[in-house]
């Protein structure tokens, strides 16, 4: 009976999943059109994801990026920060190390909490 509720809890997931990635979009759209573009949504929710995908993802995002040392997973950070972090203690491997690259070096380093 147990795994009714974890089958429930992973539909409810991915029904959320869905929603946020109909939404998000056209919520942007809709935010830039009334308010223009030039306001702190933008920035407030890229944060909003980052902490997000940090805290929500970390299992991923350290068997894709990390040699061991510091984790993703932290509550409250930005994966950012995270790479920043990583990038000086030197254990990201070489696929964080090209997210570093996209993300600029600067702005992970930058983002350090």
């Amino acid at each position: 009976m147990k795994h009714l509720i974890y089958i429930k809890w992973a539909f409810l997931a991915l029904v959320a999943m869905v929603l946020f990635i109909l939404a998000a979009p056209i919520c942007l759209l809709f935010v830039w059109k009334t308010k223009g573009i030039d306001n702190d949504y933008s920035k407030t929710t890229s944060i909003n994801i980052d902490i997000f995908g940090n805290e929500n993802f970390y299992p991923l995002w350290n068997f894709l990026w990390s040699k061991g040392g510091y984790s993703f997973g932290i509550k409250h950070e930005t994966m950012s920060s995270v790479f920043g972090k990583k990038y000086l203690e030197r254990s990201l491997n070489w696929f964080g190390l090209a997210m570093v690259f996209i993300l600029t070096k600067k702005h992970c380093l930058n983002s350090i909490t």
